[in-house]
């Protein structure tokens, strides 16, 4: 949270600020309230390349009309490519921007570095190939999967030089091949002489141990301290007792000086190869950038697609706000379902419009009224997130230019007063903001107040909002706030409703029609005595 807000400490503050998606700045906040952070989670595990887990992770909802058809363009396209030619699995080790970077500035990549580059230049190959494969039924993502670098040259070279463990192979240049047999043959003689020392006489006599050892890059052998004398070489290391020292014989100085010459001739023919590859990388790593961004875009659609498939979900219409029939400005979802409550959950059906703005929905506790809300809001996130939404063909979506909501546990707050003021602190704030190409949700509108002031208040909220015409929907208890809905030409009611038998929620909405709370029926079947009811 902010440190200070309109120049005044949060401590000092006494209402809390509004949960607003601001066009300027997404606040995470409504993000969360509105499920949106497990939306991006559901989303990453969709994802294949680590550059489209990471575009999900940052997700956020655009407010830009053009953006948003093409966002959900894109994702259909993508369905199209995976019921084509099936999943495509882009999964790479590792992000390589860091070394890619690395190489441009003229730094040395490791060979396992290389070989991580090589692998996503084998990523970016492979989702180009199965973009253009189903250009036909897919020419969105064909025409992003042509614009992918081909570097299969690069590849080529980088896979016919580093082994599968990072290694610089043998046959890297002429050279590394001759000095590598050179290396052994030196590292033969060297350890020959030292064996033919170990089994002489000498040798039996005054070693602890009949081994060859390395320290300090010499070869050497363990000789017993107190038979120094009768070997002559030189001191390389002592045990922790000092019962052993560690001795190259001079017989083996000059040979192993020949040996770690030709490892060191080695090791600068080796860093050559890594140079001159690191520097193929560091020439082409605009295009290698180039080419992660548009995998990482390409797999991120295809995630989308992936999601909508698990989701059962439709690409929805997507209303122009500019369209002078107030029908084209109307939100309208046909069986809609919220993404978390799975396929099992009761679907919604709701209407915004044409003709008026505001919905009021009335019902008993935990019925749906919430739930119902935070669909609607959730679902418009979605769609202006190029993501499809898991409802009816025929359903339809305005690009609003935000989303403020008013939702809260109104339990977890101690002191009625506090509640109330912080609630209209939201409202205000709401108010101030709210357009017609705005979305408000307003949970339990008139609350933790004096009944009939409270109702009044949300009346006057109510009908500035839907005079103005901005798409509204607000939960209540109050009933004359219901009967003000049903009187307004700018308003209409909804309501969730019990089980006339068993008084347990049907989670179903019913546009039209004001809602009850239920309060006597369900006191009288949980026994409160008929006494009382009287």
């Amino acid at each position: 949270m902010d440190e200070t807000r309109n120049g005044q400490s949060t401590e000092e503050s006494e209402v809390e600020p509004p949960n607003i998606i601001d066009p300027q700045g997404l606040q995470g906040r409504v993000l969360r309230l509105m499920d949106f952070d497990t939306i991006r989670e559901q989303l990453a595990n969709n994802a294949t390349f680590f550059g489209a887990r990471q575009m999900a992770l940052n997700l956020m909802p655009t407010f830009d009309e053009r953006e948003v058809q093409e966002l959900q363009d894109e994702t259909a396209d993508a369905g199209q490519m995976l019921d084509e030619i099936g999943d495509v699995s882009l999964e790479s080790s590792v992000d390589t921007s860091e070394s890619v970077a690395r190489a441009a500035l003229g730094g040395i990549l490791t060979g396992i570095d290389l070989l991580a580059v090589a692998d996503s230049l084998e990523v970016h190959r492979r989702a180009r190939n199965a973009a253009l494969r189903a250009k036909n039924q897919a020419p969105l993502m064909a025409d992003i999967a042509q614009v992918i670098p081909d570097l299969q040259e690069l590849q080529r070279q980088v896979r016919s030089k580093i082994g599968r463990r990072g290694d610089v192979v043998d046959d890297a240049t002429p050279t590394l091949r001759v000095l590598r047999n050179q290396v052994r043959h030196a590292h033969e003689a060297v350890t020959e002489a030292l064996n033919n020392f170990i089994q002489s006489t000498t040798g039996r006599n005054t070693l602890q141990d009949p081994i060859i050892s390395v320290r300090g890059d010499r070869l050497v052998v363990p000789v017993k301290a107190e038979m120094r004398h009768r070997v002559s070489g030189i001191v390389h290391d002592a045990s922790n007792t000092g019962a052993t020292l560690f001795i190259e014989p001079m017989a083996t100085v000059e040979l192993c000086n020949n040996w770690r010459e030709l490892v060191l001739e080695e090791d600068r023919e080796v860093i050559r190869v890594l140079r001159d590859l690191s520097s193929l990388v560091g020439v082409v790593a605009h295009d290698i950038q180039l080419a992660n961004d548009l995998t990482a875009r390409l797999d991120f659609a295809l995630a989308r697609a992936r999601y909508s498939h698990r989701l059962q979900a439709i690409k929805p219409i997507t209303r122009r706000q500019d369209d002078s029939d107030d029908a084209e400005s109307s939100i309208r979802l046909i069986r809609a379902r919220h993404p978390m409550l799975g396929r099992d959950a009761v679907p919604l059906s709701i209407n915004i419009g044409p003709g008026w703005s505001a919905l009021v929905i009335t019902g008993p506790n935990t019925g749906g009224k919430t739930v119902a809300m935070k669909t609607v809001g959730l679902l418009a996130l979605m769609h202006q997130s190029g993501i499809h939404i898991p409802a009816e063909e025929g359903s339809a979506l305005p690009v609003f230019d935000g989303v403020f909501a008013d939702i809260g546990d109104q339990q977890s707050i101690a002191d009625s007063v506090s509640t109330f003021g912080s609630h209209i602190g939201n409202v205000i704030q709401i108010l101030e903001n709210a357009t017609p190409r705005t979305l408000v949700l307003l949970d339990e509108l008139g609350n933790s107040t004096d009944p009939e002031e409270g109702s009044a208040l949300a009346k006057a909220i109510i009908g500035h909002l839907a005079e103005l015409g901005v798409p509204t929907i607000v939960t209540t208890h109050h009933r004359n706030v219901a009967a003000f809905a049903e009187g307004n030409p700018h308003t209409t009611n909804g309501s969730f409703q019990l089980n006339p038998d068993t008084l347990e929620p049907t989670y179903e909405l019913t546009m039209g029609v004001p809602g009850r709370s239920y309060a006597m029926a369900v006191a009288e079947r949980l026994g409160l005595p008929e006494k009382i009811m009287e």
